[in-house]
Protein backbone atom coordinates (compact mmCIF):
# COMPACT_ATOMS: atom_id res chain seq x y z
CA UNK A 1 0.00 0.00 0.00
CA UNK A 2 1.51 2.98 -0.91
CA UNK A 3 1.28 6.65 1.30
CA UNK A 4 -1.41 8.74 2.21
CA UNK A 5 -2.00 11.97 3.27
CA UNK A 6 -4.57 13.07 5.51
CA UNK A 7 -5.69 17.15 5.25
CA UNK A 8 -7.47 17.95 8.76
CA UNK A 9 -8.83 21.59 9.92
CA UNK A 10 -9.06 21.56 14.03
CA UNK A 11 -9.33 25.58 13.45
CA UNK A 12 -12.42 25.59 11.12
CA UNK A 13 -14.34 22.89 12.97
CA UNK A 14 -14.53 25.58 15.59
CA UNK A 15 -17.62 26.89 13.69
CA UNK A 16 -19.42 23.23 14.07
CA UNK A 17 -20.40 22.85 11.02
CA UNK A 18 -22.52 19.56 10.55
CA UNK A 19 -21.74 18.81 14.52
CA UNK A 20 -18.18 19.41 13.91
CA UNK A 21 -15.81 19.23 16.81
CA UNK A 22 -12.42 20.69 17.66
CA UNK A 23 -11.20 17.63 20.35
CA UNK A 24 -12.77 15.02 17.72
CA UNK A 25 -11.13 16.15 15.11
CA UNK A 26 -7.88 16.87 16.43
CA UNK A 27 -8.01 13.43 18.28
CA UNK A 28 -8.75 12.11 14.94
CA UNK A 29 -5.96 13.16 12.79
CA UNK A 30 -3.66 11.80 15.86
CA UNK A 31 -4.82 8.37 16.00
CA UNK A 32 -4.93 8.13 12.30
CA UNK A 33 -1.10 9.32 12.43
CA UNK A 34 0.22 7.37 15.43
CA UNK A 35 -1.76 3.97 13.73
CA UNK A 36 -0.50 4.24 10.49
CA UNK A 37 3.56 5.58 11.69
CA UNK A 38 2.95 8.90 10.15
CA UNK A 39 3.93 12.20 10.44
CA UNK A 40 2.34 15.90 11.21
CA UNK A 41 3.36 18.44 8.96
CA UNK A 42 1.62 21.63 9.71
CA UNK A 43 1.05 24.61 6.83
CA UNK A 44 2.71 27.78 8.09
CA UNK A 45 2.66 29.28 4.64
CA UNK A 46 0.05 31.22 3.40
CA UNK A 47 -0.84 31.82 -0.11
CA UNK A 48 -3.41 34.66 0.03
CA UNK A 49 -2.82 37.00 2.62
CA UNK A 50 0.62 39.30 3.00
CA UNK A 51 3.08 39.37 6.46
CA UNK A 52 0.92 42.66 8.10
CA UNK A 53 -2.02 40.71 7.55
CA UNK A 54 -0.83 37.84 8.91
CA UNK A 55 0.42 39.28 11.93
CA UNK A 56 -3.27 40.79 13.11
CA UNK A 57 -4.58 36.97 12.45
CA UNK A 58 -1.56 35.88 14.41
CA UNK A 59 -2.50 37.90 17.36
CA UNK A 60 -5.93 38.08 17.21
CA UNK A 61 -6.44 33.37 17.08
CA UNK A 62 -3.22 32.61 18.85
CA UNK A 63 -4.79 33.36 22.30
CA UNK A 64 -7.75 31.65 21.70
CA UNK A 65 -6.74 28.48 19.89
CA UNK A 66 -4.11 27.83 22.27
CA UNK A 67 -7.27 27.74 25.17
CA UNK A 68 -8.06 24.37 23.40
CA UNK A 69 -4.67 23.12 23.78
CA UNK A 70 -3.48 24.08 20.34
CA UNK A 71 0.52 24.80 19.69
CA UNK A 72 1.42 28.26 18.50
CA UNK A 73 3.06 26.02 15.01
CA UNK A 74 -0.58 24.65 14.11
CA UNK A 75 -2.34 27.91 14.75
CA UNK A 76 0.18 30.90 13.10
CA UNK A 77 1.50 31.43 9.62
CA UNK A 78 5.50 32.21 9.47
CA UNK A 79 5.93 32.31 5.84
CA UNK A 80 3.59 34.78 3.10
CA UNK A 81 3.64 33.98 -0.37
CA UNK A 82 2.42 37.69 -1.06
CA UNK A 83 4.39 40.73 -0.26
CA UNK A 84 3.14 44.01 1.70
CA UNK A 85 2.06 46.70 -0.18
CA UNK A 86 4.13 49.38 -1.85
CA UNK A 87 4.62 52.47 -0.69
CA UNK A 88 1.61 54.24 1.69
CA UNK A 89 -1.10 51.42 0.64
CA UNK A 90 -2.63 50.57 4.17
CA UNK A 91 -2.64 47.30 4.84
CA UNK A 92 -6.08 47.40 7.15
CA UNK A 93 -8.86 49.95 7.18
CA UNK A 94 -11.78 50.36 10.22
CA UNK A 95 -14.99 51.62 9.29
CA UNK A 96 -17.40 52.30 11.69
CA UNK A 97 -20.85 51.76 11.25
CA UNK A 98 -23.76 54.35 11.72
CA UNK A 99 -27.30 53.42 12.90
CA UNK A 100 -29.26 52.93 15.95
CA UNK A 101 -30.48 49.30 13.98
CA UNK A 102 -29.17 46.85 11.23
CA UNK A 103 -31.16 48.42 8.49
CA UNK A 104 -29.52 51.72 9.26
CA UNK A 105 -25.89 49.94 9.64
CA UNK A 106 -26.57 48.05 6.31
CA UNK A 107 -27.61 51.73 4.21
CA UNK A 108 -24.25 52.93 5.55
CA UNK A 109 -22.07 50.26 4.70
CA UNK A 110 -23.72 50.30 1.30
CA UNK A 111 -22.92 54.34 1.00
CA UNK A 112 -19.17 53.99 2.49
CA UNK A 113 -18.47 51.23 -0.35
CA UNK A 114 -20.07 53.07 -2.45
CA UNK A 115 -17.70 55.73 -1.84
CA UNK A 116 -14.66 53.57 -1.85
CA UNK A 117 -15.32 52.74 -5.58
CA UNK A 118 -16.10 56.52 -6.26
CA UNK A 119 -12.89 57.50 -4.73
CA UNK A 120 -10.49 54.35 -6.84
CA UNK A 121 -7.44 56.01 -6.66
CA UNK A 122 -7.56 57.09 -2.92
CA UNK A 123 -8.06 53.32 -2.28
CA UNK A 124 -4.83 51.66 -3.92
CA UNK A 125 -5.07 47.37 -4.33
CA UNK A 126 -1.78 45.44 -4.64
CA UNK A 127 -1.90 42.96 -7.47
CA UNK A 128 -0.01 39.59 -6.15
CA UNK A 129 2.00 41.13 -9.29
CA UNK A 130 2.51 44.93 -10.55
CA UNK A 131 2.16 47.89 -9.24
CA UNK A 132 -0.75 48.99 -7.08
CA UNK A 133 -3.98 50.18 -9.10
CA UNK A 134 -7.27 51.97 -8.17
CA UNK A 135 -9.60 49.89 -6.21
CA UNK A 136 -12.78 48.42 -8.53
CA UNK A 137 -15.58 46.63 -8.27
CA UNK A 138 -14.72 43.46 -8.62
CA UNK A 139 -12.44 44.24 -5.27
CA UNK A 140 -15.35 44.26 -2.48
CA UNK A 141 -16.95 41.10 -1.18
CA UNK A 142 -18.71 41.40 2.28
CA UNK A 143 -19.81 38.35 4.28
CA UNK A 144 -22.55 38.29 5.88
CA UNK A 145 -24.64 36.45 8.52
CA UNK A 146 -27.43 35.20 6.86
CA UNK A 147 -28.99 34.88 3.36
CA UNK A 148 -31.54 37.99 4.62
CA UNK A 149 -28.38 40.72 4.98
CA UNK A 150 -27.12 39.31 1.68
CA UNK A 151 -30.36 40.47 -0.19
CA UNK A 152 -30.72 43.75 1.82
CA UNK A 153 -27.17 44.74 1.18
CA UNK A 154 -27.80 43.97 -2.81
CA UNK A 155 -30.90 46.25 -2.55
CA UNK A 156 -28.88 48.87 -0.91
CA UNK A 157 -25.99 48.73 -3.20
CA UNK A 158 -28.44 48.32 -6.19
CA UNK A 159 -30.06 51.45 -5.18
CA UNK A 160 -26.57 53.45 -5.56
CA UNK A 161 -25.76 51.96 -9.01
CA UNK A 162 -23.71 49.18 -8.00
CA UNK A 163 -24.00 45.83 -10.37
CA UNK A 164 -23.85 43.41 -7.39
CA UNK A 165 -23.24 39.64 -7.66
CA UNK A 166 -24.90 36.97 -5.10
CA UNK A 167 -24.07 33.67 -4.85
CA UNK A 168 -27.12 31.29 -5.71
CA UNK A 169 -28.11 28.26 -3.18
CA UNK A 170 -27.31 25.53 -5.08
CA UNK A 171 -25.27 24.28 -8.82
CA UNK A 172 -28.90 22.86 -9.24
CA UNK A 173 -30.37 26.71 -9.27
CA UNK A 174 -27.96 27.96 -11.43
CA UNK A 175 -29.52 29.20 -14.95
CA UNK A 176 -27.46 27.13 -17.45
CA UNK A 177 -27.82 23.50 -15.25
CA UNK A 178 -31.73 24.70 -15.22
CA UNK A 179 -31.69 25.14 -19.33
CA UNK A 180 -29.82 21.80 -19.72
CA UNK A 181 -32.11 19.74 -17.37
CA UNK A 182 -34.80 20.87 -19.23
CA UNK A 183 -33.97 19.77 -22.50
CA UNK A 184 -31.30 16.72 -22.14
CA UNK A 185 -31.44 15.75 -25.33
CA UNK A 186 -30.31 19.09 -26.62
CA UNK A 187 -26.68 19.87 -27.41
CA UNK A 188 -25.96 23.02 -26.15
CA UNK A 189 -23.12 25.40 -27.92
CA UNK A 190 -20.64 27.03 -25.63
CA UNK A 191 -22.78 30.42 -26.93
CA UNK A 192 -26.35 29.34 -25.37
CA UNK A 193 -24.82 28.17 -22.52
CA UNK A 194 -22.86 31.82 -22.10
CA UNK A 195 -26.47 33.33 -22.41
CA UNK A 196 -27.89 31.12 -20.08
CA UNK A 197 -25.25 32.60 -17.64
CA UNK A 198 -26.35 36.08 -18.15
CA UNK A 199 -29.38 34.99 -16.73
CA UNK A 200 -28.00 35.22 -13.05
CA UNK A 201 -26.45 38.80 -13.46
Amino acid sequence: MGSATQRSAAKQSIYGFRDADPALTQAAAEAITTDTGGTFEFLRKSYRTRPALGALVNASFEPNFRRTGMRPEEITFADYDRPDADGDVPQLSVWTLAGSNKDLRTDDLASQIAGLLADGPGWQVQPKTGPARPARGGDVAVLCRSNDQVLQLASALSRRGIRVAVERSGLLDQPEVELALGSPTQAFTGAMLASAEKMAI
